[in-house]
């Protein structure tokens, strides 16, 4: 029981872990694009071409990053749904985990 408590606070310190990142991400590619166009003055209208464009890559970038956390979030929900069948079942007395299929909406 302490086991699945340690890792479920392992899972949980991991993905708080990752939301950090990518606030920490988003915030400097802000502050980087606003000194960028201190430093480097151009036209109005080359201004917001360069804006446009700095937006366009950080919404990529975080959209990726957020692709890339729904996926370890359910790989770990797969994992962790897994553990608990296998536990279940042994405790039953059962050898054979339950196919993943029946416990899909669960």
């Amino acid at each position: 029981m302490q086991e699945r408590s340690t890792n479920d606070t392992s899972n949980a310190n991991d993905l708080n872990h990752e939301r950090h990142q990518l606030r920490s991400f988003v915030v400097g590619a802000a502050f980087g694009a606003g000194i960028a166009l201190l430093l480097a003055p151009a036209s109005g209208a080359d201004t917001r071409k360069r804006i446009g464009g700095a937006a366009r890559r950080i919404r990529e970038e975080a959209g990726e990053r957020i692709h890339d956390l729904r996926e370890d979030a359910e790989e770990a929900v797969d994992k962790g749904r897994e553990a608990y069948y296998q536990t279940r079942d042994a405790r039953r007395g059962g050898s054979k985990a339950e196919p993943k299929e029946s416990h899909a909406g669960a």
